[in-house]
């Protein structure tokens, strides 16, 4: 059995349109990437590598001693942005599962990584990802900005995604999951899946996981019991750190 060695890579840019330099937004007096940064430190399962889409970021991570590889500004996705610093960071390959940590998840639950690497280790999925269990009435059911799962879980606690949707009909919407945008992958399924182009079903409903689903990917979900706060607006950024004040950090 192969040794399993992870790392997590987090993907972070300037050039947000609803919240520009966002990775350097203060809260609560420190730049929101290093809270990604410590939350994954947290998880306590893997190094932390940041891939950086521009200079000013990777200038404030070393302030802050943490390693980031500065990637191609122009790359289309986070995930392009995470292949890109880990062949310039490893190479040789060493690191044989990737944890891909958005941004802009400074609430972040350790949970989320641990259980994403914990379905790569226990199963033959090609990816993981992670959701909480929407009530039927939840007005997430209704908000096209909230990604659903269809999860089958018919072989335990990890679960196979069926498909992921935008918008739900009445039957799904009894049984869907709030999709937590983190993945983890195997570093040859990584490779493979930033050199497909993309699939209509993903261009169609903007959702990147498609890809992986419609070149016969197989996606490994479990699920969990708290949303973290995405931050893609001044609004988000004022709860973020309210919350975050309640917890001391």
């Amino acid at each position: 059995m192969t040794k399993i060695n992870p790392i997590i890579v987090i993907p972070s840019r300037l050039s947000a349109t609803r919240l520009p330099n966002k990775p350097l937004k203060p809260i609560n007096g420190i730049p929101m990437i290093i809270h990604v940064v410590r939350r994954a430190l947290e998880a306590d399962v893997a190094p932390v590598l940041v891939a950086a889409g521009d200079v000013e970021i990777l200038e404030l991570l070393h302030d802050y001693n943490v390693e980031g590889i500065l990637t191609n500004p122009a790359l289309p996705s986070g995930t392009d942005r995470i292949n890109e610093a880990l062949n310039k960071y490893d190479a040789e390959e060493k690191y044989n599962m990737v944890i891909n940590l958005q941004g802009d998840l400074p609430t972040v639950e350790k949970d989320c990584i641990v259980d994403c690497l914990d379905i790569l280790s226990n199963s033959e999925h090609d990816m993981s990802t992670v959701g909480v269990k929407l009530s039927a009435d939840s007005a997430d059911i209704q908000n096209p900005n909230v990604v659903k799962a269809i999860v089958d879980f018919s072989d335990g606690a990890i679960g196979k995604a069926i498909t992921f949707k935008r918008n739900v009909n009445e039957t799904e919407a009894t049984d869907c999951y709030h999709h937590i945008g983190i993945y983890g992958y195997r570093r040859d399924v990584l490779k493979k899946f930033t050199s497909l182009p993309p699939s209509q079903n993903e261009i169609t409903n903007k959702l990147e996981q498609l890809r992986a689903l419609d070149n016969g990917m197989s996606i490994g979900f479990k699920a969990v019991n708290t949303v973290p706060i995405g931050v893609d607006t001044a609004e988000d950024l004022t709860k973020a750190a309210d919350y975050l004040k309640l917890l001391g950090k």
